[in-house]
Parts: structure tokens; sequence; C-alpha cells
């Protein structure tokens, strides 16, 4: 019984579940456009049709017994007219029975003055004389007959007799009867067909209506590419379309142009050289471009999410700038992810970003202006000492143009004396020897005079066969004086394989000049053994010249600056010596090498090609 029991009862649930599911069901429809339509035109329909059909039904069915009214009665008169006309010795009753076969008369009853019957005619039961009354309405005693009394006249009667006609109201309010009833199914019909129109109407407008939702939500969503073609032609319904469709090639276009902006931003970014980047006021880096990235060393991936301040140390934050005023540019130190550091510029600029204040800074490394700035400087400061050495170059070639006279007058005197002491013949050999002596060291003044005079207003190069050897025995009368102040002691060690080079033996004697001093003056404070030798070797296709020194050679530390100009350290040089002497060999095509001598001190080789190019 439990088992039956519970079935029942599941089997009674169901209806009930079903009829409270109903109006969750139909909310939704009821809220909806078309629902509302419907409802709306059912309303307003089952208030105004039952109003209209009882008006309308009211109507007829006045007008249907207004017409049976005015029949009867035209028919009474008509019967009354034809009985006042009738001879004294018709017969009435034949009249009468004559005159009841048509169905539209009840009954005809003629009753003398004294209430008295005198014919009738009629299958419904006479009225007696004093009970029955006149019918002025339809249906007014509600016994479904019409009564009229008529008075009716004879001639020369002195009292009047009556006639009463009855006439059937049964056909009429049969007829009101249908009519009502057919009225009523009529009416019922339009209500049906105006609720399945107005049905039909609502759901192809709701499908319209549901169509223009649908492409709506599609643009809101950022679905641009259907176009909306609406099936309903409704004048509306296609202008909100056209609308909608125009919306939606506008949102198209708009969003293409705003899509090639992007790409066109993204792409200027990706390859603009300076680097920007933008962070908030804690100095959190928001977003950054491959230059920025790639100016401190930081892989792109991990450049987001860093502080500012890790690349730029002395960065303060938060950085005051007034917005009147345009972003000025500051230097600041920047620290690469390798360990090095460079010099940057760097422009911030404050934004607002949904309620956020934030910094875009662009940033530009500047170690090469800076570079070049110095460079600049000190091409300067090079300029200025070059100045200086042309004003005392041209000093030099005065003082060599008015020395050259004096040292030729000298010359011509001593060539005299020994012209005279050669008629002596008992003249003694150590003045002749003397005067001899002072003759060759005056040619020499003279020809360093020459040298001086053609190296300040540095004559044409014009290559000669020179022997190299016979180049540097030369030089060597050259610096005789500095070997004897220093008290150096010289060693050569020519090679006798040696060819002829093509050179300026004017500029290479400078250079070997310039050797010989720096390795002399060297070995000036030296308490050693002090030795100079000058080696000569041919190797391959070019001559070498080695000079080597045993003073104290050049420190470690300032090899990389031994041929930049104006490095020295002497008090009283001027550091062009070997930076000049190393562009003359590079101009013959050789090269001028430091290195290391055997004893500690330095070696200066000078490499010659035998073919100059």
């Amino acid at each position: 019984m439990s088992s039956t029991s519970v079935e029942s009862d599941s089997a009674s649930m169901k209806p009930t579940r079903s009829l409270s599911a109903y109006p969750d069901r139909f909310r939704p429809w009821c809220r909806s456009l078309s629902g509302r339509i419907v409802v709306s035109l059912l309303a307003l329909h089952l208030l105004l049709v039952p109003l209209l059909i009882v008006f309308v039904l009211n109507m007829a069915e006045q007008n249907y017994k207004d017409r049976f009214v005015d029949q009867a009665r035209s028919d009474a008169l008509w019967i009354q007219v034809f009985l006042e006309t009738l001879p004294a010795n018709a017969d009435r009753q034949m009249v009468l029975d004559e005159l009841v076969l048509n169905t539209f008369r009840q009954s005809i009853q003629l009753y003398d003055a004294h209430g008295s019957l005198l014919a009738g005619a009629g299958t419904l039961p006479d009225p007696t004389a004093g009970g029955q009354q006149e019918d002025y309405t339809f249906g007014q005693h509600g016994d479904g007959r019409y009564w009229i009394r008529q008075p009716l006249r004879h001639p020369g009667a002195e009292k009047k007799a009556s006639l009463w006609l009855s006439y059937d109201e049964t056909p009429i309010i049969s007829d009101t009867d249908k009519l009502f009833h057919n009225s009523l199914q009529l009416g019922i019909l339009y209500l049906l067909a105006a609720i399945t129109v107005v049905a039909l109407f609502s759901r192809r407008l709701a499908f319209s209506l549901g169509q223009l939702s649908s492409a709506a939500h599609r643009v809101a969503s950022g679905d641009y590419t259907v176009h909306f073609r609406p099936h309903n032609q409704t004048t509306e319904i296609m202008e909100l379309a056209a609308d909608l469709e125009h919306m939606r090639t506008e949102l198209v276009d708009r969003g293409r142009r705003l899509d090639e902006q992007r790409r066109y931003l993204h792409a200027l970014m990706e390859n603009i050289a300076e680097g920007v980047v933008t962070f908030n006021r804690d100095g959190l880096l928001i977003s950054c471009n491959p230059a920025a990235a790639q100016m401190f060393a930081c892989p792109l991936p991990l450049a987001e999410g860093q502080k500012i301040t890790n690349w730029i140390p002395d960065l303060r934050l938060p950085i005051e700038t007034e917005v009147s005023m345009l972003p000025v540019a500051h230097a600041f130190l920047g620290h690469r992810q390798d360990g090095i550091f460079t010099t940057i510029e760097l422009t911030a600029s404050p934004v607002s970003h949904q309620g956020e204040h934030r910094y875009v800074a662009l940033i530009r490394d500047i170690s090469e202006r800076k570079r070049v700035e110095e460079a600049q400087q000190k091409r300067r400061e090079q300029l200025a000492q070059l100045r200086r050495l042309s004003s005392l170059g041209e000093m030099a070639a005065g003082l060599a143009h008015e020395l050259n006279q004096p040292l030729a007058a000298v010359n011509l005197y001593i060539q005299g004396a020994l012209r005279r002491l050669a008629d002596f013949r008992d003249c003694p050999t150590d003045i002749k020897n003397a005067i001899e002596n002072a003759a060759l060291q005056s040619q020499r003044a003279g020809n360093i005079i020459s040298q001086i005079r053609d190296f300040v207003r540095k004559a044409p190069d014009e290559p000669v066969e020179t022997d190299i050897n016979r180049l540097i025995t030369e030089t060597l009368k050259l610096v005789e004086l500095d070997l004897t102040a220093t008290d150096s002691r010289l060693q050569l060690d020519l090679a006798d394989d040696l060819p002829t080079l093509e050179t300026d033996p004017l500029q290479i004697q400078q250079v070997l000049v310039n050797l010989i001093s720096n390795g002399l003056e060297a070995m000036r404070e030296t308490t050693g053994d002090k030795q100079l030798t000058i080696r000569t070797r041919r190797i391959d296709n070019a001559v070498s010249i080695a000079v080597e020194d045993r003073g104290k050679g050049v420190p470690e530390d300032r090899l990389d600056q031994l041929f930049t100009p104006f490095f020295t350290d002497k008090k009283n040089g001027l550091g062009l010596g070997l930076s000049i002497s190393r562009t003359v060999v590079e101009e013959h095509g050789g090269q001028l090498n430091y290195s290391r001598g055997n004893e500690g001190g330095s070696r200066f080789t000078v490499t010659l090609p035998v073919n100059r190019q």
C-alpha cells in the first residue's frame, strides 16, 4: 500500500508542479514585446468587443421590434378601414376567417359597443371584455402576443364597435435569439482571428527586434564582420537596420584605423632608437620598448616589473615636474645589467591614466656624444698647442736664417786661415788640426741649421735611394754631443746585406734623432752601464732598425698612451716626438713599435718596406 500511495502522491503532484511552473514559463513571454502586444490587444478586445456587440444587438433588436410594431399597427389600421367599408349585410365572420389565414395575425375579434363578441377568428383564445390590455411596446406583457385595439365605426351607427387584433411575437423573439447567438459566435471568431493576427504580427515584430538585438549585441561585443539584413520590410525596422548597419560600418572603419594606429605606434616603439619607458610614482616599470631594454642590457621579458632606479640609481622619485613648463632633459649615470656604467639623458613627462599618475620617460644613450665632446675638447687643446708650436717653428725658421749667415762667414774665415797656414812650412800640426776641426764643426752647424729650416718649412717629400747604414752613421754625428753629455756608450750592429730604400732621408733622420735622443735621455739618471745599441736587419721584404737603451723603460700603465700626441714624462718635453715619428714611418709604409729591451730598458723598432707603396 505504501508504494501505491507513493505513486498516487507522485502522480497527484505532477500536475501541481506543472501548473505552478506555468507562471514562471509565461512570465518572460509576458514581459516581451510580443507578449505585451498580445495581452494589451486581447484586453482591449475583451473590453470593447462585448460592448460593441451588445450595442449593435440592442440596436438590431430594437429595430426588429419597431418594425414589428409598425407593421402590426399598419396592418390593424388596414383591417379597420377594410371592415368599416364593408356593406352592412356582409358576412363578417367569413371575412375575419379569411383575414386570419395570415400567420402574422393570430386572432381577430370584433365586439360591439357593449362588449359582446360579434365575430372572431384565430386559434388563440379570445380575450375577455374587461381583462385584455392593449400593448404599446413589444413584449409589454410578456405573453408572446402583441394586442392592438382599434375602434370600428359603421355608417349610421350611434356607438362604436371594438376591433381586437393579436399578433405573434414569437418569430421576432426567435430571430433576435438567433441574432444574439450568431453575433456571439462572430465575436468569438473575431477575437480568435484578432489574437492570431496580433500574435503573428508580434511574433514577426519580435523576430525582427530579436535580429536587431542580436546584431546590436554582436556590435557591442566587438564582432563587426557580420552584415545585418533584416527579413522584415517594415519601414521603421528597415530604418533601424540601416542605422545599425551604418554604425557597424563606422565601427569597422574606426576599428581598422585604430588598429592601424596601434600597429604603427607599436612599430614606432619597437624601432625607435631612443628608449621609451613608463613607470609609476614608486618607480615600477609598466612598459618598456626594446631600445631601452637593449640600452641597459636587460632582456625585454624581464624589464617590466623592475624599478627604474635599478637602471638609473641617481633618479629621485617622485619626479617633480611643472605642468606649465616643458620637460627638461637631465643627464644621469646609467647602470647596465652587465655591470657597465653609461651616460644617459632622461626626459620625463607626467601623464594620468585611469586616475593613476604615471611618467613617460625618453632615454638617450649619450656616452658617444660625451666621448666626442671630450675628444673635441682635447682636439682644441691640441690645436692650441700646435699654434704655439707653429709660432715656435716660425721663430726657429727666423733664427736658422739669421744664424746661417754668421756660420757661413765663420767657415769662410776658417778656410782663409787654412790657406794662409799652407804657406808656412813650420806651422805646428796641432794648430792646423784644430783649425780643420773648427771648419768641420762650422760646416756641421750649417747643415744642422739647414735641416732645421727645411724641417720647419716642411720641404716636399722627394724619395731617393737611401743606404740605411750610411744614414745612421751620418745621424750619429748630430747626436755626438748628447752621447758625450750623458756619458753613454754606443754600440752599432749594422747588417751588410741591406738593400737601398726609397725614403725621404731627412724625415727618417729626424725619426732616428728622436729615438736616439729619447734613449740617451732615458739613461741620463741611471748608474749602470749606459749603452745605446743600434741594430739593423733585413726581415723578408723589409728593413728593421732597432734602437735599444738600458734605461728604466716605460711603465705598463702608460703603454697605451705612448704614441698619443702631447703625452710625455719629461719635465721639458712636448709629447710630440713619438707621435710625429710614427706618422712619418707610417707615411713611408712602415711601422714603429715599442717592446721591452733585453736589459730592462726600451726598444723602439722601425720597420721600412723595401718597395715603398
